[in-house]
C-alpha cells in the first residue's frame, strides 16, 4: 500500500447550520475531530482545509478561495506531495460515523476512487493535481462527483445511510441516537 496523507474539508460556510458546524461538538468531541480521528488511523500526515485547527497543518486551498471541496481537494494534493505522499484520504468535518471499512475500502483501490453517495469522501492519486487544476481553470464544474468521472476514478457504491450534520436539527436528531 502507498504512503496517504489523509484531509478534512473543513472550509465551509455553514450557512445551513446557521454556525461553524466544524467547531459543534457532538458526544463530547468536536465535528472537525471526529474527522481527524477517523484518518489519523489510516493516514499521515493529516490536514485541515479551509481553517486553522492547531496542530494540524492547515493547507490552503488552490488556486484559489471560493471553489468549494475542490479548492481544498487541490491545496491538500499539493501539500500530499510536498510531504512524500503518493495518495490522500478525504473526509468532510460534517459527518462523525465514517466506517473503517469504508476507508479500507478506499486504501484497498489502486488509483483514484470516491463513496457514490458523497464523493467528498474519496482516495486521490497526487499525480492528478495538475489534471485537477486544469479542470477548475475549464470551469465546467465545480463537483467531486465530475472530477471523480473525469479522471476515471472508481465510484464505491454502498455506504449509503451515513448521518450528515447539515443543520442544526440534525446535530439534535444524532444525539438522540
Amino acid at each position: 500500500m502507498t504512503p496517504a496523507a489523509g484531509v478534512v474539508l473543513a472550509g465551509g460556510r455553514s450557512r445551513r447550520f446557521g454556525r461553524d458546524k466544524a467547531e459543534a461538538t457532538y458526544r463530547g468531541r468536536k465535528l472537525i475531530d471526529w474527522a481527524i480521528a477517523a484518518l489519523a488511523a489510516h493516514g499521515d500526515p493529516v490536514f485541515i482545509a479551509g481553517r486553522d485547527h492547531p496542530p494540524f497543518q492547515a493547507v490552503p486551498d488552490r488556486p484559489r478561495n471560493g471553489l468549494g471541496p475542490l479548492g481544498c481537494l487541490a491545496g491538500a494534493l499539493g501539500a500530499a506531495a510536498d510531504a512524500g505522499c503518493t495518495r490522500l484520504l478525504s473526509l468532510p468535518c460534517d459527518m462523525p460515523h465514517i466506517p473503517d471499512a469504508l476507508l479500507l475500502t478506499l486504501l484497498g483501490q489502486p488509483t483514484s476512487a470516491y463513496l457514490l453517495s458523497c464523493p467528498v469522501i474519496g482516495i486521490w492519486t497526487v499525480d492528478d493535481r495538475g489534471a485537477l487544476q486544469s479542470f477548475m481553470a475549464a470551469g465546467l464544474s465545480r463537483s467531486m462527483r465530475g472530477w471523480g468521472d473525469a479522471i476515471g476514478a472508481t465510484p464505491i457504491p454502498g455506504f449509503d445511510h451515513l448521518p450528515n450534520i447539515n443543520h442544526l436539527s440534525d446535530l439534535v436528531a444524532a444525539h438522540g441516537g
